[in-house]
């Protein structure tokens, strides 16, 4: 949001501007705009769709068959929240000034270039802000890349393999190579993205016992709270 609304300022030293996880929409239809009141809204979008690959899966896809993984979560929701008691509370809703700048497309100046990175998987800022973005930005140098499976921030997450955050992303790699050609999209280096690892919803064996306690993600015994996935990792590596 904060590099969105630089460009208005157009500092002459810029050539590129580079937005990693869209969380602004400025010149967009008010259907378009992205509010805080309609996070879970956005959210809940990018969690079905996560769901949704659960089909793809075969495991995952028989385990929850023929139901499918969907209705079997709003089951269980259901079963433990059914009856909320909760208080709802009205408050007056935070409002700041508005400026000049609000809700205005920005102009991409002339010998600049945007560069947008985006996780279809991204909860936090939802991918179709992204798309909203891009179709307002007024100017031609601009280019979006979206990762099919990533989550919310590309240059941190869109490792090549499975795990390995000791080499460089692909989102880092992309990043290095906009700026090593001076934010020239023409030779912008996109070769590691047709290389990201397909999806897959198999756990590894840390994960497991970090998160559910158990060594079978589906049907494994709970190994009790005083054990922790630090002392299974001897059995892992044995």
């Amino acid at each position: 949001m904060l590099v969105e609304r630089l460009m208005h300022l157009e500092p002459p030293k810029v050539i590129g501007y580079v937005l990693d996880g869209i969380a602004t929409s400025s010149g967009a239809s008010a259907d378009k705009f992205e509010y805080y009141s309609t996070y879970d809204t956005d959210f809940g979008e990018v969690g079905d769709a996560f769901l949704a690959l659960c089909e793809e899966d075969k495991e995952c896809n028989d385990r929850f068959s023929p139901k499918g993984l969907q209705d079997a979560l709003q089951d269980l929701i259901l079963q433990v929240d059914n009856d909320s008691n909760s208080t709802n509370y009205k408050a007056n809703g935070i409002i700041y000034e508005r400026d000049q700048y609000w809700n205005k497309a920005a102009t991409i100046p002339k010998g600049v270039s945007v560069l947008l990175l985006q996780g279809k998987l991204d909860a936090r800022t939802a991918p179709k802000y992204a798309e909203y973005l891009l179709e307002v930005l007024d100017g031609r140098e601009k280019e979006l890349i979206t990762f099919e499976y990533a989550i919310h921030g590309v240059v941190r997450t869109t490792t090549l393999n499975e795990g390995d955050y000791t080499n460089a992303t692909c989102g880092m790699m992309l990043l290095a190579s906009y700026v090593s050609n001076g934010g020239d999209l023409k030779r912008l280096d996109k070769s590691c993205v047709d290389k990201m690892p397909a999806f897959n919803l198999t756990s590894s064996y840390d994960t497991r016992y970090q998160y559910l306690n158990t060594d079978d993600a589906y049907d494994g015994a709970f190994t009790g709270e005083e054990e922790s996935s630090s002392s299974h990792q001897g059995e892992a590596s044995s």
